[in-house]
């Protein structure tokens, strides 16, 4: 029998997993694959995330360019990174 989560329990899980996680591949991995689910719904293109042993500030960032599928405004990314603005694909 399959167990039923509904969709604030799985964000609960997402947030605990980021939590858990303590293999520093396995954390890269997760978080690749979460970039990956958020570039794909929302028009850009998930690139990378940022080496461990980098700038503290930008240690595991998820880095994303926009494509002709981002929203002219840059979408939901407007109101992130905001010294980097998106317009119908490319950055100014």
């Amino acid at each position: 029998m399959s167990k039923v989560i509904t969709v604030p329990e799985a964000f609960e899980i997402v947030s605990k997993l980021e939590q858990e996680i303590d293999d520093i591949d396995q954390y890269a991995s997760f978080l690749a694959g979460l970039g990956d689910l958020i570039g794909d719904h929302t028009g850009a293109f998930f690139k990378c995330v940022s080496p461990d042993g980098g700038e503290d500030s930008l240690k595991h960032c998820l880095h994303f360019e926009n494509t002709d599928s981002t929203p002219e405004d840059g979408g939901i990314f407007e109101h992130y990174d905001t010294d980097v603005i998106w317009k119908v694909g490319e950055e100014l």
